[in-house]
This record gives C-alpha cells, sequence and structure tokens, in this order.
C-alpha cells in the first residue's frame, strides 16, 4: 500500500489582544448633558430612562464607569451601521420616505405660518406715527399662530411716562410693539402740554420718593428685615 503522507497543519492564528488603558477612557460623571447619558443607557442597553433626571441618570449608570458611547470605537460602529443602513435597499427606502413625510410637515407648517401672518396684516389699518411709523391693529383681534389672543401676552412698550402698564390697545405683530391708551392719548397732545405734565410727573415722583425716605427715618424698622427688627426689639 501506498503511505499517503499527512498534510502539516497550520499553525493557529492568535488574535492579537488591544492594549486599553483604562484611565484614558472617558467616565460617567454629571459633566455630561442629559442626551449624552440618555445615550449610554442605549449602548449599555438599560431601559426605563426616558422620564429620569440628570441625576437619576449617573445613579443609574454608576459614577466613574467607563463612559461607552463617548469613545472612538462606539461613535466609529454607530457609523458603520449608518453606512449599513444606506447600502440596504429597503432600510434607504424607508429612511427616505421618513425624509420626505418630514419636509412635508415643515412646508405645510411654513405655509400655515405665512398664511397666518398675511391674515394678520390685513387687521393693521391704524397709522399712528407719533408712536409707531407702522400701521397698528386692536390688539384684542390678534392672535399667535398657536391661536392666544395678543391681549393675553402683550405689555406696553412704555412709551410716556404716565404708562403704568395699562392695558395696550393698538399693537403691531411685525414689530412686537404694543401702545396703552394712556401712550396714545398722551402723543396726542400738544408738545407743550406733554411737556408741563412731564415736569409735573416727576416733581410727584420725586416728592414720593422723599415721603418714602422720610418715613423710612421715622421708622427705623420699617425697611429691615423681621429677624434684624427682632434684635433691636421689634416686634
Amino acid at each position: 500500500k501506498d503511505i499517503i503522507a499527512e498534510k502539516p497543519k497550520k499553525p493557529r492564528k492568535r488574535r492579537r489582544k488591544i492594549e486599553i488603558d483604562p484611565s484614558t477612557l472617558p467616565r460617567v460623571n454629571l459633566d455630561y448633558s442629559a442626551a449624552a447619558l440618555k445615550e449610554e443607557c442605549r449602548a449599555r442597553g438599560v431601559k426605563g430612562f426616558s422620564s429620569c433626571s440628570k441625576e437619576d441618570l449617573v445613579d443609574m449608570l454608576g459614577v466613574n464607569t467607563i463612559m461607552m458611547s463617548g469613545t472612538m470605537a462606539y461613535k466609529t460602529l454607530q457609523r458603520i451601521k449608518e453606512v449599513m443602513d444606506d447600502e440596504d435597499p429597503g432600510k434607504r427606502a424607508e429612511k427616505m420616505k421618513k425624509l420626505e413625510i418630514k419636509r412635508q410637515r415643515g412646508e405645510k407648517l411654513h405655509q400655515d405660518k405665512r398664511r397666518h401672518n398675511e391674515e394678520q396684516k390685513l387687521l393693521h389699518t391704524k397709522s399712528i406715527p407719533a408712536i409707531h411709523a407702522c400701521k397698528l391693529a386692536p390688539t384684542n383681534q390678534l392672535t399667535t399662530f398657536r391661536g392666544i389672543n395678543r391681549v393675553e401676552i402683550a405689555t406696553c412698550s412704555n412709551l410716556c411716562p404716565e404708562c403704568e402698564t395699562s392695558p395696550t390697545i393698538w399693537s403691531c405683530s411685525s414689530c412686537d410693539f404694543d401702545a396703552c391708551a394712556r401712550c396714545v392719548n398722551w402723543f396726542a397732545l400738544p408738545i407743550d402740554e406733554q411737556n408741563a405734565r412731564k415736569q409735573q410727573y416727576e416733581m410727584k415722583k420725586r416728592e414720593q420718593e422723599e415721603r418714602e425716605d422720610r418715613d423710612g427715618r421715622d421708622n427705623p424698622f420699617q425697611r429691615r428685615r423681621p429677624e434684624e427688627a427682632n434684635e433691636y426689639g421689634g416686634e
């Protein structure tokens, strides 16, 4: 019989162990944002973290444990997965469909906002150059894009010294400008009367400040905190 020579066995290739210095790896701490900590939960397969606060996320992951999602190797792996999804025809089509839906929603939102602004612009028919260069509209007829009446959020721009943040009656939505009845009546007055009333208002304000200072000197416990008043025998 012919002797069959045995083939020599190929030596096994040993996998080279990747050396990693643990001190160079990122660690979980409160310096990371809540979004980054949630991404770390996804990387570790942790569940039930969507409603957790930043402190709870750190406690859940463990302080000073390795931040796997912060390593370059993890980011590279995630990028490889994205490339694989792009090369998959089914996933690529699904991704394009989602992008198209998102684009259509954004376009519809833009059209709705534009239509709303045009409707609001038609209400601006009042011209009062003394207080504002643009045409104004009644505040109670204007609404935000979300349907909130402007009266609920508008505050007077304090054009006159007598304005005490009274309810606004005229507004310009494009400039975010609001004026109350006192401001409108103020600029309807002659310049001489405006100056006279301004001096009168400043005089009253100065007298009020002096009266408050005098009352504070007469009653030393009036402007102190309760604990300070108790130290000096106040009630």
